[in-house]
């Protein structure tokens, strides 16, 4: 179930303009579709009267990816103003999982933003995205990425900032 939310918190994290894009993603799509983590979500800032970012869907693309769409609504009404697609697969090294997501379509850019998550309580987990300003290591190729993600874990962890709240939406 984690790694699910997880997903749909890096869904919501790549409207900020401070994440870090890498031409590789940190590992391959081989991890299996977290059903927990399909449905949708509701990003809110950090803080306890934290105001709602975003709207995430998360429906499974094929067995080891997902399909993330974020959803803006315009000023609090019904009306949805836009819908941003990404694809999303989780890696997993040591303890952690990260959350590779690519924007689709012609025109964007095939970089990757990278993130992470940790839960808080039932629900509701905590979005971390791989921030620019503190990590600027270019790699060729995910193994690579991976392989620096493993042996370095401590440093590479500490270049993560908080996105946000992640929570289930109820209807």
């Amino acid at each position: 179930m984690k790694n699910i939310l997880f997903a749909v918190l890096v869904l919501l994290s790549l409207s900020s303009c401070n994440h870090y894009e890498s031409k590789v993603s940190i590992g391959s799509p081989n991890t299996t579709i977290n059903s927990n983590l399909l449905g949708e979500w509701i990003l809110a800032e950090d803080h306890k009267d934290g105001e709602i970012s975003g709207f995430i869907d998360v429906l499974a693309f094929n067995k080891s990816e997902y399909l993330v769409q974020l959803i803006e609504y315009a000023d609090s009404s019904n009306y949805m103003e836009s819908i941003i697609n990404m694809r999303m697969f989780e890696t997993k090294i040591r303890n952690s999982t990260y959350l590779n997501l690519q924007f689709l379509g012609d025109d964007n850019d095939k970089s990757y933003m990278i993130y992470r998550f940790k839960s808080i309580s039932g629900n509701r987990y905590k979005l971390y995205y791989l921030s620019k300003e503190l990590f600027q290591k270019e790699f060729h190729n995910s193994k690579e990425f991976e392989e620096y993600a493993k042996t370095h874990y401590k440093e590479f962890d500490k270049s993560f900032e908080v996105e946000g709240i992640l929570s289930r939406k109820i209807k």
